[in-house]
């Protein structure tokens, strides 16, 4: 916690790159069947605030909001109109209660990106964190192939440190630190992000970063996520419709385009 206020800018990079590990978790069980799960970076997002709030105090000046809303913002507030309408209807008081933290979490977590990454070169920074966390991901679903991780710490009645690998032995389908529709749902976003950050680098250095955007195609395969692969391709389909650029370029070279998918496919 010392690190991340001394560093919060780190800590919040920190926070991103581990919202999609899904696992370990703490588990509290409410009923039988009604479970609240909170999970590693909203622990350390507390921290994080503090350290911002320290650094501005004695830099004399306080954090700077959006210079205008987001066009994301109001996604952001259905989200939250929906989540406190399911309170009505939920199964039990501190259930919703850690629906409304886990919710809480994600806002923050939303605004407190668009408030800080306010620059080129902090931005970059944010994209490399997803790109990192994503090969975590990846890696994860590799074992998830081969492993079938689970096992609890007990804590207190009801309430215990939880872990499972999202495995094909164990669920079917993998997804290694989180469920194969969230996997491959956050490897797609990547694949895109990706792309984009392979436009700041030549030679060898954009090789790889292409590369690296087909081995996360690839995993999207491997997730056998429906959802995120019709997805991907809805999304590949609007992007080429709104850029035109990369509509000729890409459309001049189908047949490649075809054979990398090809390939993605049969690798998956």
């Amino acid at each position: 916690a010392a690190i991340l206020a001394w560093f919060p800018f780190f800590g919040l990079m920190l926070a991103v790159a581990t919202v999609f590990v899904g696992t370990p978790s703490l588990k509290i069980s409410h009923v039988p069947g009604v479970v609240t799960h909170l999970f590693p970076a909203m622990f350390l997002l507390p921290p994080v605030f503090f350290g911002f709030l320290i650094h501005g105090a004695t830099a004399g000046r306080t954090a700077r909001p959006p210079s205008s809303v987001t066009p994301l913002a109001p996604f952001v507030a259905a989200i939250v109109v929906l989540h406190v309408l399911g309170l009505a209807w939920a199964p039990h008081t501190i259930f919703a209660v850690g629906q409304l933290a886990t919710l809480s979490f994600d806002v923050l977590l939303f605004f407190a990106l668009m408030a800080v990454v306010s620059s080129v070169q902090r931005l970059r920074t944010l994209v490399w964190s997803i790109v990192l966390s994503a090969l975590v991901v990846c890696a994860a679903m590799f074992c998830g192939a081969w492993y079938g991780w689970a096992g609890t710490i007990h804590l207190a009645r009801g309430v215990e440190l939880n872990f499972e690998l999202f495995s094909e032995e164990r669920w079917g389908r993998i997804g290694g630190l989180c469920s194969a529709n969230q996997a491959g749902g956050f490897l797609v976003m990547t694949v895109f992000l990706t792309m984009g950050l392979s436009r700041l680098y030549r030679r060898w250095q954009r090789a790889g970063l292409v590369f690296l955007a087909m081995l996360f195609l690839t995993f999207v395969v491997v997730s056998s996520s429906r959802g995120a692969i019709l997805g991907f391709c809805g999304a590949a389909g609007a992007f080429l419709l709104l850029h035109p650029a990369s509509r000729r370029r890409i459309l001049s070279r189908t047949t490649l385009l075809v054979l990398v998918l090809a390939g993605a496919i049969l690798a998956g």
